[in-house]
């Protein structure tokens, strides 16, 4: 069922939204060493599906970044069904909780894939992100 913007929603209607309509979900990463090249933070990828095409998908992460210097700088991406979202997470300081969020459309219905990467650029510090803090959660809203 769509619903239009403003539109009355009727009891009847309830439980068509929250079972069809909205999803929310998220995932814990691991405790990850940042190096030179992009890779994947362990425990953040998720799995889920969806039963509409352009489906919108909001996605707010936040990356507990540990540096033992400031000479590098933190850089936090996300990945959705492999693409790279436009828009980082950046930080040069040594101990920061650094968020940032996207807006993602899936364009096809089925199977989806939500990850967090890092890398660290220039620099010689070790950068960590560390467990429990570093984490996404999303909302995924119907057609």
């Amino acid at each position: 069922m769509t619903f239009t913007a403003g539109q009355k929603i009727s009891t009847a209607d309830l439980d068509t939204i929250g079972s069809v309509s909205f999803q929310f979900i998220g995932a814990i990463g691991t405790t990850h060493q940042a190096v030179g090249a992009t890779a994947d933070i362990t425990g953040t990828s998720l799995t889920f599906t969806t039963q509409y095409a352009n489906t919108k998908v909001g996605i707010w992460a936040v990356y507990d970044v540990d540096s033992t210097g400031v000479t590098s700088t933190f850089v936090g991406t996300c990945l959705v069904d492999g693409v790279v979202q436009a828009g980082e997470a950046h930080s040069t300081t040594l101990r920061v909780t650094c968020p940032s969020m996207w807006i993602a459309t899936l364009t096809a219905a089925g199977s989806h894939t939500i990850k967090l990467q890092s890398a660290k650029s220039g620099g010689t510090d070790t950068m960590n992100t560390n467990q429990v803090h570093t984490k996404w959660h999303a909302l995924v809203f119907g057609p």
